[in-house]
């Protein structure tokens, strides 16, 4: 995980997986070094452009904001702050070696959109995949630190220390429940469209408001809360039962 520099536009501070926005030139799927567009783009059921889009920028954003790369061969040392600053293009970074890439790699987790009460907005897809033996390390611009944590100890640790957006502390939820990496690729809670939540500021806390919920229009999402409810130093979760 990496935490977000206290100036950024969106969740300032908060600790999250390495992840930006999709830039145009990230949809390659016609690239001879990106296989596997076709098969996520089966699982996520949209167009393989898209797919492809939305795996490439996985990638690309991994690389530049934890110095970790999915893909096989090596980037040169130039390459992470070049496609951070847009000097070079994930095509640019493909055809001089870093890759090949394989998008069926990516094993598709969550998709969340931002509520619509939020200036900024985002529609988010959440990746698994095993990064290995990969170290890592902040980029030191967008991201301030970084460090490898088990999920029952992120979701354990008190907010202060370690504040995360509430898609983000669901996702540990779900993690924490498996005990390995190949359970978490095999065990993904992929279902197939987005959970955009309806915020309520009920005191002094925030609702968000989930599919399922009497206040919510779309219908429940299996495995999932139909509600998140969070102050300034707490997540605490209802769906029938708690953890």
């Amino acid at each position: 995980m990496v935490q977000r520099h206290h100036r950024s536009g969106f969740m300032p501070q908060a600790w999250v997986f390495p992840g930006g926005r999709v830039d145009p030139t990230d949809a390659l799927c016609d690239h001879p070094s990106v296989t596997g567009a076709g098969p996520l783009a089966e699982r996520l059921g949209m167009s393989v452009d898209r797919a492809a889009g939305f795996g490439v920028a996985a990638i690309r954003e991994t690389l530049e904001e934890s110095g970790i790369w999915l893909g096989r061969g090596e980037p040169d040392d130039t390459c992470r702050s070049a496609l951070h600053i847009g000097e070079r293009t994930m095509a640019q970074v493909l055809d001089d070696g870093a890759g090949p890439v394989d998008l069926d790699l990516l094993v598709p987790w969550a998709w969340w959109i931002t509520p619509v009460v939020e200036k900024r907005r985002f529609d988010t897809l959440f990746f698994a995949v095993s990064a290995q033996q990969a170290e890592g390390r902040h980029d030191a611009i967008e991201t301030v630190d970084s460090r490898w944590v088990a999920p029952r100890e992120a979701i354990a640790a008190p907010m202060l220390e370690l504040p995360l957006a509430p898609p983000t502390w669901w996702t540990l939820v779900q993690l924490a429940q498996l005990d390995s990496v190949s359970d978490a690729l095999a065990g993904a809670p992929w279902v197939g469209r987005p959970v955009q939540p309806v915020v309520r500021f009920p005191e002094a806390s925030i609702e968000l408001l989930l599919p399922g919920h009497p206040e919510h229009p779309d219908q429940a999402i299996e495995g999932y809360p139909d509600r998140l409810s969070y102050g300034a130093t707490w997540i605490a979760w209802r769906a029938g039962a708690r953890l």
